[in-house]
């Protein structure tokens, strides 16, 4: 008996050492974390469609705005690692800032923009939520996040902008310092994400279900707030912008959530965005009040103990929804 055991642990041990793609079958260093052709050819590598809704199976629904806090061990997978260095971390390892900025970079240029080196083809703008007209749009200055921050006026040097430099130091660890370097808005910089979503009852499939509507990353816009005295406007984290979750979800699909227990059962970042494998604080839900955060409602605020309380009573009041569909 013990001998199996031990066997059992010894089998377990080894395939959680060699859950790298394509470890076993590599016959270079560099192929080790891609995936074969063969792989790819007989991977289902899409995410899961959104099935349709009809409005009329609808019979309740509520939009609500949930916060992600980077600092809770739980929320972890999302935000690490925080060094974005290219010879750090290969493929396999990248937070969710990363994939989004990768994204707003490679998958969205705009019309008058241009790339850094092989990411000069031309494509869309991005989609973000204008909070003027409380709608999704497309970035009218596409060029903005893309601007580098020396280049830009002194009056917006502390704008919200993904590019500190190029080509002053060998970020991407090739031994030549020239414009394939380029200083992005680092992972260490985002504490948080903000999501908006809205749980609803189908009475088709009588259940409630959470449909992910949008995400925007929270944290410090300025590339100084290391440096920056205590007190002052750059040491306090902001909300970037809101980005339409279904057009990033094939990108995130792509990539693979770090796991402590099973790296040969990793799931992917939409996968666990969507089945919501993480802990939020409630912050907003749709009211009459003109969208009214709970750290403003008057017998709460400035009291971040009754914020989280008044946050997990909302909570159980939308999951008891369909306990109580069924029980009266």
């Amino acid at each position: 008996m013990k001998k199996t055991v031990l066997l059992l642990i010894f089998l377990l041990l080894n395939s959680i050492a060699f859950s790298q793609f394509n470890l076993l079958n590599a016959r270079t260093p560099d192929q080790v974390g891609e995936k074969t052709d063969k792989q790819n050819a007989l991977d289902f590598n899409k995410p899961l469609e959104y099935p349709y809704v009809d409005d009329k199976d609808v019979l309740w629904s509520k939009v609500v705005y949930e916060y992600i806090d980077g600092y809770e061990q739980f929320n972890f997978p999302l935000f690490y690692p925080l060094q974005d260095r290219q010879y750090l971390y290969g493929s396999d390892r990248k937070s969710l800032w990363r994939i989004l900025r990768e994204y707003i970079f490679e998958m969205t240029l705009s019309e008058n923009g241009v790339g850094y080196g092989a990411n000069s083809e031309v494509k869309d703008t991005l989609l973000i939520y204008d909070q003027q007209f409380r709608n999704f749009t497309r970035l009218d200055d596409g060029d903005r996040l893309r601007s580098i921050r020396e280049e830009l006026p002194d009056g917006q040097k502390n704008n919200l902008v993904l590019v500190d430099e190029v080509g002053k130091e060998d970020i991407n660890g090739d031994g030549a310092v020239d414009d394939s370097d380029i200083g992005y808005l680092p992972s260490f910089h985002i504490i948080g994400y903000n999501l908006k979503g809205v749980w609803y009852f189908d009475k088709k499939y009588g259940e409630l279900k959470y449909r992910l509507i949008a995400i925007q990353p929270v944290g410090y816009q300025s590339f100084e707030y290391l440096d920056a005295e205590e007190g002052s406007p750059l040491k306090k984290p902001a909300s970037f912008f809101w980005i339409w979750y279904k057009d990033i979800r094939e990108q995130l699909h792509k990539h693979y959530v770090f796991s402590d227990k099973n790296n040969s059962k990793r799931i992917t970042f939409d996968q666990l965005l969507i089945s919501r494998r993480f802990h939020t604080y409630l912050y907003r839900v749709d009211n009459i009040m003109d969208d009214r955060e709970l750290s403003e409602t008057p017998y709460i605020n400035e009291n971040p103990y009754l914020r989280i309380t008044e946050s997990q009573r909302l909570k159980e009041i939308i999951r008891n929804f369909e306990h109580d569909m069924w029980s009266n």
